[in-house]
C-alpha cells in the first residue's frame, strides 16, 4: 500500500472511487435518490480539478487499485475522505486522517473542520473530532442530514 499526492491525471479514478463509495457505503444512511444526486456531484470536472490542485489531496493505492482518498485545504478544512467499499475497515481512513493532520500541523493550523455524513460520524468521533452542530444541506432539491465536526490539534 502506498500513499501519494494526487494529480489531475488521477481524476477519472478519483471520480470512480467517489461514486462507488457513495453508492455502496453511504446507501446505508441515505436514500437511493440522495446517493444518486450526491454521487453525480463528481461530474463538475473543473471543480474537482481545482480540489486536486489547490488542496493537499492524497491517494492510497495498492498497485493500480485506488483504495482511498483524502484532502485538506491549507486553512484546515478536511474536504474529502472516501475509502473504497471493497476496503472498509482496513485502517485506510485512519492513515489518511493522520497524514492530513500532519500536513495541517506543519502549516501551523490549530483546528481542523469537516462536514461529516451520517455514515462517517462514528469514524470521525473515534479520531477525536467533536460535533459542533448537526446540519441540513440541500443538494439538487434534496435535504441531507450531516454534521459539522472539528478537532483541535
Amino acid at each position: 500500500m502506498t500513499i501519494r499526492q494526487a494529480t489531475v491525471a488521477d481524476y477519472d479514478r478519483i471520480a470512480q472511487l467517489f461514486r462507488n463509495t457513495i453508492l455502496n457505503v453511504n446507501i446505508r444512511h441515505y436514500s437511493p435518490e440522495q446517493v444518486k444526486v450526491w454521487s453525480e456531484r463528481v461530474k463538475d470536472t473543473p471543480r474537482w480539478l481545482r480540489k486536486i490542485t489547490d488542496q493537499y489531496f492524497l491517494l492510497v493505492e495498492d498497485g493500480d487499485e485506488l483504495q482511498g482518498m483524502g484532502s485538506i485545504t491549507p486553512d484546515g478544512y478536511l474536504d474529502m475522505m472516501y475509502v473504497s467499499h471493497l476496503h472498509q475497515g482496513k485502517g485506510i481512513a485512519r492513515m489518511l486522517v493522520e497524514k492530513l493532520e500532519a500536513f495541517a500541523r506543519k502549516r501551523e493550523v490549530s483546528l481542523i473542520r469537516v462536514d461529516v455524513s451520517l455514515t462517517a460520524r462514528p469514524f470521525f468521533e473515534r479520531m477525536g473530532f467533536r460535533i459542533v452542530r448537526p446540519q441540513k444541506v440541500e443538494m439538487d432539491g434534496l435535504i441531507f442530514d450531516n454534521f459539522v465536526m472539528e478537532k483541535q490539534l
